[in-house]
């Protein structure tokens, strides 16, 4: 029996339906100025000879437990903004760690050596012994070590 027109139109467009969702949903995004498809392992890839990404900005976090400022923050969303901490507002790049109900933020690292951020190899200057200081803030105590392993410290003060 020779198929219809309507059964072979039918087919055809039942198999472009279940390609096109296919192609959907493995779709991953690049963008960039020439044409090139995004990696493969990426479900955004952002590529410019002389442009960046401008991360979300928001003014300010009322602390690293802020769940007020931005609703829900989803677990690992990242934004730049300032966070009052022990050396003043510090601004940078910061994420969530946490969850949507009890976000943690954690700042990022940087490569450029911040006084306020730790203490250097090469020294600190500036530094204020009322608030810079090599040690613990809780009733912990201090170990130093060398190739992992153990070669001083372990004092600890007692609870006053």
């Amino acid at each position: 029996m020779k198929p219809t027109f309507i059964t072979v139109l039918k087919k055809s467009v039942f198999f472009s339906i279940c390609f096109s969702f296919h192609s959907v949903f493995a779709q991953n995004v690049g963008i960039n100025a020439t044409g090139a498809k995004a990696d493969g392992s990426a479900m955004l890839d952002i590529s410019a000879a002389n442009k960046g990404l401008l991360v979300p900005r928001i003014p300010f976090l009322t602390g690293i437990n802020d769940a007020v400022t931005i609703k829900e923050p989803a677990h690992s969303l990242l934004i730049y903004t300032k966070i009052e901490g022990p050396n003043g507002q510090e601004e940078g790049y910061y994420y969530n760690s946490g969850d949507e109900i009890l976000p943690v933020w954690v700042r990022l690292s940087t490569t450029v050596p911040n006084p306020t951020s730790g203490w250097l190899l090469e020294g600190n200057a500036g530094t204020n012994p009322g608030v810079n200081f090599l040690g613990t803030i809780d009733n912990q105590e201090i170990i130093f070590r060398q190739n992992n392993e153990k070669i001083g410290g372990g004092y600890t003060r007692a609870a006053h």
